[in-house]
């Protein structure tokens, strides 16, 4: 009996990798739980921001985190540029000081690259104490304490910005 079922088992196990073979998959079975990839993984505790020139308005949306800033961009020189940025991080210029956050591409330490000179460009956010900064300010001191608040409680990775030019 014994060899009987090892006959049936040996046959069951032959016919199915004959179908994988030839492509006529049917798989029976349980998946695997670990079948996503860290890219599938929704991550819950993201910020995301967006600013767009049409609007003037910095709109941040996460599960703490929701708010809408009047910002005035501070771009001179760039103004003719029409870009559209995404997943920049929100790095203070200075570790552990929040006034002025550098807008960066990930995988760089600059924001975008100039079109026509090639040159490496690092926008900022900051508040009306720091005019002088290319990039975006936020003039209210509610709206720019929510911004810090943000960036101060959220690892880097955390909370990323969409900038429309």
């Amino acid at each position: 009996m014994a060899a009987n079922m090892v006959a049936a088992n040996m046959a069951a196990v032959n016919i199915a990798a004959a179908n994988i073979a030839t492509g006529n998959m049917a798989l029976i079975g349980k998946r695997a739980v670990s079948n996503s990839t860290e890219d599938d993984q929704i991550q819950v505790n993201q910020t995301f921001c967006s600013y767009s020139s049409q609007r003037g308005i910095l709109s941040c949306h996460g599960i703490k985190n929701n708010f809408d800033c009047d910002v005035t961009p501070r771009l001179s020189g760039f103004e003719k540029l029409k870009l559209k940025l995404s997943d920049l991080e929100l790095v203070p210029a200075e570790e552990g000081n929040f006034n002025i956050l550098r807008l960066l591409n990930p995988n760089s330490k600059f924001t975008v690259v100039e079109p026509f000179n090639k040159k490496q460009i690092v926008l900022s956010l900051f508040n009306a104490e720091h005019p002088s900064e290319p990039g975006f300010m936020i003039r209210d001191s509610a709206c720019w304490s929510n911004v810090e608040s943000l960036v101060r409680e959220n690892q880097r990775e955390n909370v990323r910005l969409a900038i429309f030019l």
